[in-house]
């Protein structure tokens, strides 16, 4: 039997340095789960904190750490800010996370929320996804990878073929390879993008450079923009529509990842 770990109602355990708390409270009035805060079950404050592949929390669960691992089960919202954050198991109801890098090889049954700066998914996701990931905005010029403590984060976002998402993506920042599989629309704004998924409805696809693969697949429209020359394999959507890039679309800034996060919500 799976161990039951949650705190119900307004109980909390709290421990930890002050500094956590307030990257904690930042992350929740960014992510709108202020009025929620309440009835959540708040843990972290250490270098590590694990959430144990037979452990279930069933409330929302609030963590902060230099490094987050939810190999279990969270009976409701997962809302975490850390250096590192891996989520590995279930999450039934949103995950809002923030922090250097982000994998996501589990499960979130309704809708993810992610700003970090590189960012893999290889799970599914149920409902919408929107990421803002890290990277160079400008093409040609790579994303630097950088250090958590012993790890190394590659700059970027990353929706591996494995990948999926129920609803819509929206995913924005400075490089993206995105070959997962999206049930609805994607709309792609970065620096540069490389797209190699199935997309069932339509898909936006914005850059200093475009490139689309042979295994692209788009039900609806594809809509692309781009600085540099654009190859489109045959047959990778049924409608194709080319907007010529402004001055402003040409010299992309940088995005607050904090300021687009709110701008959504």
């Amino acid at each position: 039997m799976a161990k039951q770990t949650a705190k119900r109602g307004t109980r909390r355990t709290v421990w930890g340095r002050q500094s956590w708390w307030i990257i904690l409270l930042t992350s929740v009035i960014l992510f709108g789960g202020v009025g929620t805060a309440q009835a959540a079950d708040v843990r972290g404050g250490n270098d590590v904190f694990r959430l144990g592949p037979d452990e279930v929390v069933n409330d929302d669960l609030y963590v902060t750490a230099r490094e987050v691992y939810i190999d279990g089960t969270v009976n409701g919202d997962l809302i975490v800010a850390g250096g590192y954050v891996e989520v590995n198991g279930v999450v039934t109801g949103n995950a809002m996370i923030m922090a250097g890098g982000i994998n996501l090889n589990g499960v979130v049954q309704a809708s993810a929320r992610m700003a970090g700066g590189g960012v893999v998914i290889t799970g599914k996701i149920g409902h919408d996804l929107m990421v803002a990931g890290g990277g160079s905005t400008f093409s040609g010029v790579p994303g630097f990878p950088f250090r958590i403590g012993q790890r190394t984060i590659q700059q970027g976002v990353q929706l591996t073929s494995n990948a999926s998402v129920g609803n819509d993506a929206y995913i924005v920042g400075g490089q993206g390879d995105l070959a997962g599989t999206v049930k609805r629309n994607l709309f792609s704004s970065m620096g540069s993008v490389t797209f190699g998924g199935k997309v069932d409805g339509s898909a936006q696809l914005y850059g200093q450079s475009v490139t689309v693969r042979s295994t692209s697949k788009v039900g609806g429209v594809l809509r692309y923009s781009s600085t540099s020359a654009v190859v489109l394999p045959p047959s990778v959507a049924k409608t194709v529509q080319e907007a010529k890039p402004t001055i402003n679309e040409a010299t992309p800034v940088q995005p607050n990842f904090g300021w687009t996060l709110l701008t959504w919500l």
